[in-house]
């Protein structure tokens, strides 16, 4: 399910970039992205056991069902919250079902001695395993303002002399498919944890395969031209 979601980001990216792009939106949807995968990561965990995942399920559903249940009364308290999805609960009914007590409140998540991490705590190890730790920093940064003003610049439109090449003002064409290839990363990361627990060497093989090919996939996405040049 999270890394549906993620996957569903990096399919809103493409359609989303051309010569024109900001980094707002690339930034949103990396975060988001991110977001989702850690949650994967963290669910994927080696050496937990099968108890202790199934823990940190019903964790991610109890959170979840809990700011379903916040939004909800606050746009329409007249509308039930299962209206929406999940509410707190149908996951205690579930969770007493499989022989599962835990504690939501506005303390945290808690069950059996495994928290639910925050998101800045999960999103942390997942850069580190991506080998991306500012990442999260930059996706998150409330000053996107800032950012976008460091993300963009004047650059020449053709080759030729300083006092006569025009000039145009786009966004730095770097910070944009940055954010796209982080998103892959976000979303090939927890795969291949999961295929290392499930033994799959031959499909955790060819996926370390196309990583080491990432430019072939990088031109697949039909960006301009002069993005590679």
């Amino acid at each position: 399910m999270f890394l549906s979601t993620t996957i569903d980001c990096l399919y809103a990216l493409a359609p989303s970039i051309d010569e024109q792009t900001t980094a707002f939106v690339p930034n949103v949807l990396a975060r988001a992205a991110m977001e989702s995968a850690a949650q994967a990561w963290w669910m994927l965990e080696p050496g937990i056991g099968a108890r202790r995942r199934v823990i940190r399920s019903v964790l991610i559903h109890a959170n979840s069902a809990r700011k379903l249940r916040e939004t909800a009364r606050k746009s329409n308290p007249s509308v039930p919250v299962t209206h929406y999805g999940e509410d707190p609960d149908t996951v205690r009914s579930y969770a007493h079902s499989i022989g599962l007590s835990y504690v939501c409140n506005d303390n945290g998540v808690e069950a059996e001695a495994e928290k639910l991490p925050g998101y800045t705590q999960r999103a942390k190890e997942l850069g580190e395993a991506t080998r991306m730790v500012a990442a999260y920093n930059v996706y998150s940064g409330a000053a996107h303002a800032e950012w976008y003003a460091v993300a963009q610049g004047w650059r020449p439109v053709a080759d030729g002399a300083a006092s006569t090449t025009p000039w145009t003002r786009r966004p730095d064409r770097e910070a944009v498919w940055a954010a796209a290839l982080a998103s892959a990363g976000f979303a090939v990361v927890p795969v291949s944890r999961a295929l290392t627990l499930l033994g799959l060497n031959a499909r955790l093989a060819e996926l370390n395969n196309h990583l080491i090919h990432v430019s072939q996939l990088e031109r697949q996405m039909q960006l301009p031209t002069d993005w590679y040049l």
